[in-house]
C-alpha cells in the first residue's frame, strides 16, 4: 500500500503534465489535481471515491484502491476520459450550442428545456451533453418568438381547446386564451405548452405496466391512446405514457423500481403543482394527447397530430 506521502510524490512529480491552461470543466484540470493532494491523506477513501463518481463520472472504488497499491496513471485516464467525451458528443449526444445550433434557438433556451425535462441530458466530465435523439424529435417545434405559458396558461389553452371550462382561471384570462385561440391554432402554439409537463422515460417490468396503468392518478396519453381520443392513428405497441403528479410519479417509482433509461418503456408526464387536479377522467384530453403524440418523432404521427390540432 502506497501512503499519502507516496501518492503526493507521484502526483507532484513532473512525470505527469497537469496543464494550467486546460478549462475548468475537463476532468483532468488543476481543480481535480488540487482535489486528488488534499484527499489522497484521508483515512477514507471512500470519501474520495464519491467525489470523483460525482465530478468526473469515470471512475470506480476498485480503481481507486488500485491506484493505492499501484500508483496513479493519470495521463492515461487523462487520454481516456478526453477521448470518452469526444466519442460521446460525436455519436449520441450534442453540446448546448450545437442543439441550439439544430432548433434554431440560444443555448439559454436548451438548458431551459432540459430543465423542464423536455431534453435529456448528461454531464460527461463536466460538459452538459443533449441526447441527439431528443433534439432530432424537436427539430420544427421551435419558434424564434412568443414566451412559454405558463403551466396554468398552457393547460387553460388545452382544455379551452378541448371545450372545457378551465374555472381555476379568471374570466380575464380565460378570455383572452379564447382570443388566442380564434386567431391562432392549437399546432402553431405547440413549441409554448411545453411547460404543461416534465417528461421521464423509464424502464419498468414489462410484467409491470398493466399494473401501473391501473394506477390511481394515472391518467392515459400518447400515440398508445390517440385512437380512443379521436385520432387517425393506431399505435397499440407504442410507448405507455401517462400523465401523473409529483406524489404518483414517487410513488411509482419506489413501488415499481422505474429508472430513467434509453430503453424505455413508460413515460411519465409529472404535472406541476401549480395544475394538480386539473386532469380527471380515464383519459387526457384530446389536445393534449395530439401534442403528445406530435412529439414522438415519427413522420406520421406527427401529420396526426397537425390534422388535430388545426396546423
Amino acid at each position: 500500500m502506497v501512503g499519502a506521502r507516496g501518492v503526493d510524490a507521484r502526483l507532484t512529480s513532473s512525470s505527469y503534465d497537469f496543464n494550467p491552461a486546460w478549462k475548468r470543466g475537463s476532468p483532468w484540470s488543476s481543480r481535480t489535481r488540487h482535489h486528488f493532494l488534499r484527499l489522497s491523506g484521508q483515512r477514507d477513501p471512500r470519501r474520495s471515491h464519491h467525489w470523483l463518481t460525482r465530478d468526473c463520472g469515470i471512475l470506480t472504488v476498485q480503481w481507486w484502491q488500485r491506484s493505492l497499491s499501484t500508483g496513479l496513471d493519470l495521463a492515461g485516464y487523462q487520454k481516456y476520459s478526453q477521448l470518452r467525451m469526444i466519442r460521446a458528443s460525436a455519436d449520441d449526444y450534442l453540446s448546448p450550442v450545437e442543439a441550439g445550433h439544430r432548433l434554431d434557438v440560444t443555448p439559454r433556451r436548451i438548458y431551459q428545456l432540459v430543465a423542464h425535462g423536455l431534453l435529456r441530458a448528461e454531464r460527461v466530465g463536466g460538459r452538459l451533453l443533449i441526447h441527439r435523439e431528443d433534439v432530432d424529435a424537436r427539430v420544427g417545434l421551435e419558434i424564434k418568438s412568443g414566451r412559454p405559458f405558463s403551466p396554468r396558461r398552457a393547460w387553460g389553452l388545452v382544455l379551452l381547446a378541448a371545450g372545457q371550462d378551465p374555472h381555476q382561471l379568471d374570466s380575464a384570462t380565460r378570455s383572452k386564451l379564447r382570443r388566442l385561440l380564434r386567431e391562432r391554432s392549437v399546432w402553431s402554439l405547440r413549441s409554448r405548452l411545453g411547460s404543461r409537463a416534465a417528461r421521464h422515460a423509464v424502464r419498468a417490468h414489462s410484467s409491470d405496466l398493466p399494473k401501473i396503468m391501473a394506477e390511481a392518478g394515472a391518467i392515459p396519453t400518447g400515440a398508445r391512446y390517440a385512437a380512443e381520443a379521436g385520432l387517425n392513428l393506431i399505435a397499440p405497441n407504442a410507448l405507455l405514457e401517462l400523465y401523473v403528479t409529483g406524489n404518483v410519479a414517487r410513488k411509482l417509482g419506489m413501488k415499481y423500481r422505474l429508472e430513467e433509461s434509453k430503453d424505455a418503456n413508460l413515460v411519465l408526464r409529472v404535472l406541476p403543482v401549480s395544475v394538480e387536479g386539473w386532469l380527471t377522467g380515464n383519459l387526457a384530453p384530446r389536445p393534449a394527447v395530439a401534442l403528445d403524440v406530435a412529439e414522438s418523432g415519427d413522420s406520421r404521427s406527427r401529420q396526426v397530430a397537425r390534422l388535430a390540432l388545426g396546423g
